[in-house]
């Protein structure tokens, strides 16, 4: 039996940070101990991770003087995801666990790449160079603008690069995560390079994040009785 890797994606506001946390606690009472498990982050699971976070949403902080362009800030993530990868996947699978992933840095390059109209094809060509086992599910959560921008203001959090460009990027990242499998035949098909198309499941998260929650939860637990 392998271990099991799931990434919750969507664009910021949607709650995947809370509803990961809510997985968290779920496989802490479903699976300890007879099974490993842990969460991440991308970018931000590795401490390379860390500091590349900051760098890509808090350049200013760092230097007022630093600028990053579209293509530059995919392979920032690409860099995250490697390590990733090396340090943390791989390892895991290895010892049959289940890591959740908050983000998949390939499966946001194609949509923020979409957004920032980078051809595709570099895109595809950024993530051939790292290896990555198919995820067992991709979960791509679904909250509208609106409700997003309440919950973002009501957290009070430091705008970072994304925040700063308005409400217009906003829905168009909204747009191309329902958009990521029927844009195009070649943006299905590179999508289908890091998670069967069938394994992709849209969830409502507008709604209570412990009923989404409770179905990645039930997910899992499925998974992993048919991977015994």
């Amino acid at each position: 039996m392998s271990g099991i890797h799931i990434a919750l994606e969507g664009p910021d506001g949607c709650g995947k940070s809370t509803i990961v946390e809510q997985v968290h606690k779920g496989l802490q009472v479903s699976l300890f101990p007879w099974a490993g498990f842990q969460t991440v982050r991308h970018p931000g699971s590795t401490p390379l991770g860390v500091h590349l976070r900051k760098l890509i949403k808090h350049s200013d902080q760092i230097d007022p003087a630093i600028t990053i362009d579209p293509l530059t800030r995919q392979i920032l993530y690409m860099a995250d995801i490697s390590a990733f990868v090396n340090q943390i996947l791989m390892p895991a699978l290895q010892k049959q666990e289940v890591v959740v992933s908050d983000r998949n840095s390939f499966i946001s390059s194609i949509v923020y790449g979409a957004v920032d109209d980078i051809p595709l094809n570099e895109i595809e060509r950024l993530t051939t160079v790292i290896p990555f086992p198919k995820l067992d599910k991709l979960y791509i959560l679904r909250c509208p603008w609106e409700e997003r921008k309440k919950r973002l203001s009501s957290k009070g959090l430091e705008n970072d690069i994304y925040d700063s460009r308005g409400n217009a990027f906003q829905v168009a990242v909204e747009q191309a995560y329902e958009d990521l499998l029927t844009a195009s035949p070649a943006q299905a098909a590179l999508v289908g390079q890091f998670v069967r198309l069938q394994d992709v499941v849209y969830i409502d998260s507008s709604v209570e994040p412990r009923i989404a929650a409770t179905q990645i939860v039930n997910d899992i637990l499925e998974m992993l009785n048919l991977k015994k």
